[in-house]
């Protein structure tokens, strides 16, 4: 379930440039604010998938399959994820995060479900780590 790439950090004496994204983009890019207790997401798309990467601060996203309810639980950090489309996914922190979010295909509410999950136990932190 889990794709996970790293992002390409190319630094020197001004600073650093993260390359989160390596190609054009056909859906839409967003900036998702994250505060501790207030998750975001509780959804899964059917017509098309997202990537997922931490431009600041720390975040958990929790996936899960509806049909059979395998679960994966990734830190936010220093890569992006993808999570394909009919898989439910929703993001949680513990301070502060922006997440950028890219989406294959253009927002359409009629293909989003609700889809609750719950914030990553202890031992799913532990093992994403």
């Amino acid at each position: 379930m889990i794709n996970r790439q790293p992002i390409e950090t190319f630094a020197d004496h001004r600073g650093a440039l993260y390359k989160v994204w390596p190609g054009p983009v056909s859906g839409e890019v967003y900036a998702v604010e994250l505060r501790p207790e207030h998750p975001r997401g509780h959804h899964r798309h059917t017509h098309g998938g997202e990537w997922f990467a931490a431009l600041r601060g720390e975040a958990w996203l929790v996936m899960e399959e509806p049909q059979s309810g395998a679960r994966a639980v990734v830190r936010l950090q220093h890569d992006r994820v993808y999570v394909p489309a009919g898989v439910a996914h929703a993001l949680f922190c513990d301070a502060p995060a922006l997440v950028l979010a890219i989406a294959e295909v253009h927002h359409d509410q009629e293909a989003t479900t609700a889809h609750p999950l719950a914030p990553p136990s202890d031992a799913e932190r532990q093992a994403a780590r």
